[in-house]
C-alpha cells in the first residue's frame, strides 16, 4: 500500500467507521476502515482517494491528503463547501485579492481569520514573530505564549517517555497541527503515530500540505489596513512526519475503542456542545489500563459552542473537571474513571491576531491515566511551578 502513515493507521485499526460502529443485529463488532481507492498520490502520500468500512457500505473520501470520516458527511460538506471545493492553486497575491470580496462577518472571512490566528505559530519552538513589538504588552504576551508552548512541549515529552513501541495517539481539535507535529517528534523514539483530528477542513489541508512539501502559504492578519497578505511557513522537519490529518467529530470520533496510548485535547473542552461526552469519547479510545489523556482548557464558555446546562460550572470548573475525570459524575459519565496524575491551573495560552491584538487565557491542564478494573484512583500531584 502507498502512504506509510495511512498504512500504519489502517493496520493498527485505530480508525473506525463513525456510521455503524460495527453494530450488526444489535451486537457490536469491529468496524475498521480500509483503503478502497487511490486517485492521486504525491511523495508517497494518498492525496485523493477513498476509505471504506469493513462492516457496512459506508465510504469516506480522502481529499488533499485529509481523510474525512464523519457520520453525517452531507451536513459537513454543506458547511465546509467553500473550504472543501474552493480552488487553492492561485498565486498568493491573486488569492489574497479575491478573498477580500468577503467581509469579516461572512463565512470565508471568518475562516480566513481563524486560519491566520492558528497558523501564526506552526512551530511550538518558534522565536517571536517579526511583527512582535520589542517591549511593552506585546512582548509580555509573546513571552507568555512561549511559556505556555514550552510547558506543553515538556509535558508531551514526559508522556512520550512511557509510550510503547509503535503506539498511536490522537490530537483532538488540532487546528493546523502544531501540537500534532510536536507530539510526533516527542514520540519519535517509540515510533509514535499521531491522528491529527479536527472538524475544520482548511487547517487540516494546510497541515497535509506541510507534511508532503514542508512549506505552506497561510494568511497573516496585520493591523492598520494591511488586511491578509500571505506568509510562507517552512518546516522541513514536518515532511514525512508520522501524522495523519483526519476530519472527524470529537464528540463522535472515528477512533477504535481501547486502541490509543494517548489522547490530547488542547483548548477544546469549552469549544464543543457537550464537554462530558468529549471526555468520555477520549477515554473510550484509550488502552486500558495505562492509556493517558491530556487536556487543557480556560473554561471560556460561550453559548454558540456550549449550552449552559452542559458546562462544568459549580462550584469551580477546575474541581468539576477533576471530579469528572476521577469518576465522580456517575450519572453524567457512567463508567468513566481515570487516575489524575498531573495538573497545573495557570498555563498561559495566547492567540495572537496581530501586533496590536491578542486573546490571552490561563488554562487548567490535566493528565489522567486509564485504570484497570481493580485499580484505585489517585489524585493529581501538586501544580507545576
Amino acid at each position: 500500500m502507498p502512504d506509510p502513515v495511512l498504512a500504519r493507521a489502517l493496520a493498527a485499526r485505530v480508525l473506525w467507521c463513525p456510521v455503524c460502529r460495527g453494530l450488526r443485529g444489535g451486537v457490536y463488532h469491529d468496524s475498521p476502515v480500509e483503503l478502497a481507492e487511490v486517485f492521486e498520490e504525491e511523495a508517497g502520500v494518498v492525496v485523493m482517494g477513498a476509505l471504506r468500512c469493513l462492516a457496512c457500505p459506508a465510504r469516506f473520501p480522502i481529499v488533499d491528503g485529509v481523510a474525512i470520516l464523519l457520520r453525517d458527511l452531507a451536513a459537513w460538506t454543506r458547511r465546509e463547501e467553500r473550504s472543501l471545493l474552493g480552488r487553492d492553486d492561485l498565486p498568493g497575491p491573486l488569492r489574497d485579492a479575491f478573498l477580500l470580496a468577503w467581509s469579516d462577518d461572512e463565512d470565508p472571512g471568518w475562516r480566513r481569520e481563524m486560519l491566520a490566528i492558528y497558523a501564526r505559530d506552526p512551530d511550538p519552538a518558534a522565536p517571536p514573530a517579526p511583527d512582535d513589538a520589542p517591549d511593552g504588552l506585546a512582548a509580555a504576551l509573546a513571552a507568555a505564549a512561549r511559556e505556555g508552548r514550552a510547558y506543553l512541549a515538556a509535558r508531551r515529552r514526559a508522556l512520550a517517555a512511557d509510550l510503547a513501541p509503535g503506539a498511536w495517539a490522537a490530537d483532538l481539535g488540532c487546528g493546523v497541527g502544531a501540537s500534532s507535529l510536536d507530539l510526533a517528534a516527542a514520540g519519535a523514539g517509540a515510533g509514535l503515530g499521531v491522528l491529527a483530528l479536527d472538524a475544520a477542513f482548511a487547517p487540516l489541508r494546510a497541515l497535509a500540505l506541510l507534511l508532503r512539501r514542508g512549506v505552506i502559504d497561510v494568511p497573516r492578519w496585520r493591523h492598520g489596513g494591511d488586511d491578509f497578505p500571505s506568509a510562507r511557513v517552512v518546516r522541513e522537519d514536518a515532511r514525512g512526519a508520522p501524522v495523519l490529518p483526519v476530519v472527524g467529530d470529537a464528540l463522535d470520533p472515528p477512533l477504535g475503542a481501547g486502541r490509543l496510548e494517548l489522547v490530547t485535547a488542547y483548548g477544546l473542552l469549552d469549544n464543543v456542545a457537550n464537554p462530558v461526552v468529549l471526555v468520555r469519547q477520549a477515554a473510550a479510545a484509550l488502552r486500558r489500563p495505562g492509556g493517558r489523556l491530556a487536556l487543557s482548557t480556560p473554561f471560556d464558555w460561550v453559548s454558540r459552542c456550549t449550552p449552559r446546562e452542559e458546562r462544568l460550572l459549580e462550584p469551580d470548573p477546575a474541581a468539576a473537571l477533576d471530579r469528572l475525570l476521577a469518576g465522580g459524575e456517575p450519572e453524567r459519565a457512567p463508567g468513566l474513571r481515570l487516575a489524575l496524575e498531573h495538573a497545573r491551573d495557570d498555563v498561559p495560552w495566547v492567540l495572537r491576531r496581530h501586533r496590536r491584538s491578542a486573546h490571552a487565557f490561563l488554562c487548567r491542564y490535566v493528565e489522567a491515566r486509564a485504570l484497570g478494573p481493580d485499580e484505585p484512583a489517585a489524585g493529581p500531584d501538586a501544580p507545576a511551578p
